[in-house]
């Protein structure tokens, strides 16, 4: 990867990508998330709480709490006259991960877009993988396993926690 490509250490220390994934990597549908899983909704908060989330517009309007409470709210949007109560508008995911230099972490919490974007910046993927396909019309982009590898998996009924950590 380009180095050009890297957040560099003096910005930010890690940039997580973080999200809830089924088996044929749908992660929503008609503007949904189309499984209720608590277990990840608390592992969601407790990785995410005190640092800032990095999201899009559509997933920010999707969202059941707005803003998410304990976390700096980055809405990436390209309508510059677009405001939401409670969190930081920014044009592109660059200017969003500048916004938040100096914070230890920075998660980026969807969608489709912001995530395929991420990908080429991220150092690690927190991933709960959903082993059931269902419909859905945003996805999520596949892991190269030749720039990512399988850090920790821990099982569960029905679903499994995944990290993934970005090859040097």
């Amino acid at each position: 990867m380009p180095s050009s490509d890297k957040i560099p250490d003096s910005r930010v220390k890690e940039l997580i990508i973080i999200a809830a994934v089924a088996k044929n990597n749908v992660i929503g549908f008609r503007s949904k998330i189309p499984w209720y899983l608590k277990q990840d909704m608390v592992r969601f908060k407790k990785l995410t709480m005190g640092y800032p989330v990095i999201m899009g517009r559509k997933t920010f309007e999707t969202l059941p709490v707005k803003p998410l409470p304990g976390r700096v709210n980055v809405v990436v949007t390209g309508n510059k006259g677009l405001s939401y109560a409670g969190c930081v508008m920014r044009g592109s995911l660059s200017e969003a991960v500048d916004y938040c230099r100096g914070y230890d972490k920075i998660f980026v919490v969807g969608g489709q877009n912001i995530y395929e974007q991420a990908m080429k910046l991220a150092d690690r993927i927190e991933l709960t993988r959903i082993d059931r396909e269902y419909d859905g019309d945003a996805f999520f982009p596949a892991i190269d396993p030749g720039k990512w590898k399988l850090e920790k998996k821990e099982e569960n009924d029905g679903f499994s926690f995944e990290s993934y950590v970005r090859k040097k």
